[in-house]
């Protein structure tokens, strides 16, 4: 059925996101199949000498949502875009994106976690007000807690949660970038037994913009890298693979699973030769003291430490962590947290959240400082991370910001450059 559908049938979008320096994919859901959906873009903020996509079908098999590629861009350049439905141009649905650099070009992005309270001002809604590059989410998009095999629940968290005020707002203005922590995945401390987790990773296929998923599993583990002028980044998916909290602290306990975790080191190894800086998304903090039962790496210290020897005997000293599930802000300049069996420094390891929740926690440690919102306000935050870089090292500078663009907390970091 062909039929003209006004704007008002976009159901969601539009988001970016799996951007590059030459590419970007726009996703949309309207309301019915069978609709002739393609997107038209150019550098011109009125859309002259403008290009199209592909043209693609609305099907029910993947809830009416599209996921577009456009493709070819140029680098470091602004594009807007805007849909075309049945041939009907909607002007609801402009959006615009950045695409990357393909040199080591200074930059800086926004990050957090936890989205749950509907807040007239959340903190990604004030991330999204300063100029970054894009907003990276460390999981727990939304709190469904969903404990069953429904596909239809897990479709339905993720319209509901992309349907906010502040996401939609995002979607238009800047690239999201997005792994799942427990509450998205499945019920909370969720574990690869969870019943929906097939359904959860077509979910996460179907609705959200990604890179390139390295799971050989069908629907299963969602991890991925990707590039932004000349920084590495690593996500690793810390739920739909790990062994359940309670199991025995030992060299059969995994968070990552065989496959994952032999991937992650490849992308260490391989990335820290090629790279001035890698940072690697753990939606869990890895700084945390080592306890059986906890739900962050401190309760799989054994598989901790084998990535913390691999990092020492290869050598790599420009890798830094990006963490989630706490609702805090913290960060480990990387003292007392060298987690090896040799000697030296840990990690640079960094946290801010929540976005929009109002319980306040503290996870992991020791840190280096901390700042624990104040929950009978309900102060939201959001991290912002810049990356500069110079001809003898890459400077990192963390802050985390509240709502109104208040610092809370400031940290630099530098990294020699010592690639030949």
């Amino acid at each position: 059925m062909n039929i003209c559908l006004c704007a008002q049938y976009i159901e969601v979008g539009p988001f970016s996101g799996a951007v590059s320096d030459s590419s970007a994919v726009i996703v949309y859901k309207v309301s019915l199949p069978g609709q002739k959906c393609r997107v038209e873009y150019s550098k011109d903020s009125l859309l002259r000498k403008s290009e199209f996509s592909e043209v693609h079908t609305t099907t029910g098999k993947n809830a009416n949502y599209i996921k577009v590629a456009l493709k070819t861009l140029e680098p470091e350049t602004k594009y807007f875009y805007r849909l075309e439905l049945n041939g009907e141009k909607l002007e609801r649905s402009r959006g615009h994106v950045r695409t990357f650099s393909d040199t080591s070009k200074s930059f800086r992005f926004a990050f957090g976690n936890s989205l749950k309270s509907e807040s007239k001002r959340s903190g990604l809604r004030a991330a999204v007000d300063n100029d970054i590059l894009f907003f990276l989410n460390t999981g727990d998009l939304h709190y469904s807690d969903i404990d069953v095999a429904d596909i239809g629940l897990f479709r339905n968290a993720y319209q509901n949660a992309l349907m906010r005020k502040d996401m939609s707002y995002m979607g238009k203005m800047v690239p999201l970038t997005f792994i799942w922590d427990d509450h998205d995945f499945g019920p909370n401390n969720s574990d690869k037994t969870a019943p929906g987790r097939m359904e959860s990773g077509k979910a996460y296929r179907e609705c959200i913009p990604h890179y390139s998923l390295m799971s050989t599993e069908k629907n299963g583990a969602i991890y991925q890298s990707f590039t932004v002028n000349n920084t590495h980044f690593i996500l690793t998916d810390l739920r739909s693979t790990r062994d359940q909290n309670s199991k025995p602290d030992n060299e059969n306990k995994t968070m990552m699973g065989k496959e994952q975790l032999t991937w992650f080191k490849r992308e260490l190894k391989e990335s820290s030769l090629k790279y001035p800086l890698v940072i690697w998304v753990s939606s869990v903090p890895f700084t945390a003291e080592k306890r059986n039962d906890s739900d962050s790496w401190a309760g799989f210290s054994y598989e901790r430490r084998v990535i913390a020897n691999f990092v020492k005997e290869h050598n790599i000293d420009n890798l830094m962590i990006i963490s989630g599930d706490a609702h805090g802000i913290s960060y480990n300049i990387g003292k007392e947290n060298n987690y090896s069996d040799y000697e030296g420094e840990g990690l640079f390891e960094i946290l801010a959240a929540p976005l929009d929740n109002w319980a306040t926690s503290i996870k992991g440690g020791p840190w280096t400082e901390v700042y624990k919102p104040e929950a009978e306000r309900g102060q939201m935050v959001y991290g912002m991370v810049e990356v500069d870089y110079s001809e003898d090292k890459t400077t990192v500078r963390f802050g985390a910001f509240d709502t109104e663009h208040h610092k809370l907390i400031h940290v630099e970091k530098r990294f020699e450059n010592i690639l030949e």
